[in-house]
């Protein structure tokens, strides 16, 4: 199924359908339970209970925000675990055993499958919107009312290093710290800005979630102009290290470990596909989380989808442009 030349790609779908694809595809956290979540000075009580050694470096952090999701590997399920499966039934510890929002369950489960993932994602982006037809539009809306259209060759990065405000500390087959006195690599991808100037531009940052972000709308990714990404989004949780850096981004699949590339040759055709989908008119995807195959669509405007869960954590997004 071909994507006709006059194809015009909404970036906000297109981050849907990147994350939501990552997520069944792609292996970390692939069958595990959250069975813990610890903040703060909390214990680490299923580290304590099985004499387990907990990280020196969450040891040391006692006095500064800080955050741990522990994963039980479910040997017994075939099924890839998901936001709706991701809280281990009945025995999920968390911060004096209040029940988790839905919210904080999708925090979780993206804040895990995002982690270190950040240039993974944006050599994705890349590549897919690399491969479309040259005649292709892309049409950004931000939450704010914001809205242009470019084309592919009007992507650029921007090359940035942050420290996160709130260490991250995850355990499931290995250990994974976030922060923790390490500032990470942070690329995003720039759209509108091929002439090297981010005045009328809008970043887009597939991996906010790993630090514990979300875009201005609420979504699960940032959609936002540069200045609105530069002063109110991205400070809300993390320091930035140095002044970000535009230059036209090429991919480079050689700077990528064999399993990425691997991860990636089965990624990008996919995400393909279901963009090939959207431009022949099979739009059944939820606008939130990108699940595929949706019936339930919004009572306004009769045309976007959602689940039934992500109704109201969409909406804040959606009612700017619904019509």
């Amino acid at each position: 199924m071909p994507i006709p030349d006059d194809f015009v790609l909404d970036i906000h779908d297109f981050a849907a359908i990147i994350l939501d694809t990552h997520a069944r595809i792609d292996p970390p956290f692939g069958t595990s339970k959250l069975v813990e979540v610890t903040t703060g000075t909390g214990r680490i009580r299923t580290y304590e209970d099985a004499n387990l050694v907990i990280p020196s470096e969450w040891q040391s952090a006692q006095d500064k925000p800080r955050v741990a999701y522990i994963h039980d590997l479910d040997h017994a399920s075939q099924d890839t675990t998901t936001v709706d499966t991701l809280a281990s039934p009945g025995k999920l510890l968390t911060p004096g055993d209040r029940a988790l929002s839905r919210r904080d369950i999708e925090d979780a489960f993206w804040r895990c499958k995002t982690l270190s993932n950040g240039s993974f994602l944006g050599d994705t982006a890349h590549r897919v919107l690399s491969s479309l037809p040259r005649t292709v539009q892309l049409r950004i809306r931000t939450s704010r009312g914001y809205e242009f259209t470019c084309t592919a060759h009007d992507v650029c990065v921007l090359l940035n290093k942050v420290s996160p405000h709130e260490s991250c500390f995850v355990s499931e087959r290995a250990q994974y710290l976030v922060g923790f006195g390490n500032r990470l690599s942070w690329p995003v991808l720039l759209l509108g800005g091929s002439s090297g100037s981010s005045e009328h531009s809008v970043v887009l940052d597939l991996a906010i979630a790993q630090v514990g972000g979300r875009g201005l709308g609420g979504e699960l990714f940032a959609l936002e102009s540069v200045e609105e990404y530069k002063v109110k989004l991205l400070p809300k949780y993390a320091v930035s290290a140095e002044e970000c850096v535009g230059k036209m981004y090429v991919f480079n699949p050689s700077g990528m470990t064999m399993e990425q590339r691997e991860r990636q040759g089965v990624l990008v055709p996919e995400i393909m596909r279901r963009l090939a989908k959207i431009a022949n008119g099979q739009d059944d995807f939820c606008r939130h989380c990108g699940k595929d195959n949706i019936n339930l669509r919004c009572s306004r405007c009769k045309r976007a989808c959602f689940c039934l869960a992500c109704l109201e954590l969409g909406w804040k997004y959606h009612e700017v442009w619904c019509s």
